[in-house]
């Protein structure tokens, strides 16, 4: 019994000191897509990185809770693949919209 203590305790110390604020950094990162005049490039690279040092330790981890962090990973990274294709659509149609009013 002390010896599973042990080990949830020290899975819930790595979430909260390590997951938990790698997290909080993705949303932050993620939350840069919103705004104005950002190099979305730089914030895309930014997120890719996190997201792919957070993977790392669970890529050959086949327990449930490597499974959880992985599928947590992974819907970041879709998320923020949406949020990349969304801002890109918007920048393509604002430029479509600046030639054709030059064009009238």
């Amino acid at each position: 019994m002390t010896k599973d203590y042990r080990n949830m305790q020290e899975q819930m110390k790595f979430q909260k000191e390590h997951f938990a604020v790698d997290i909080e950094m993705a949303k932050q990162i993620s939350a840069k897509y919103d705004l104005p005049n950002q190099d979305i490039d730089r914030v895309n690279i930014r997120s890719r990185t996190l997201l792919s040092e957070m993977e790392k330790p669970y890529l050959n981890d086949t327990t449930w809770s490597g499974k959880m962090y992985r599928n947590i990973v992974k819907s970041y990274s879709d998320f923020k693949k949406s949020k990349k294709n969304d801002v890109l659509q918007k920048d393509k149609e604002v430029k479509e919209c600046k030639q054709n009013l030059e064009k009238s």
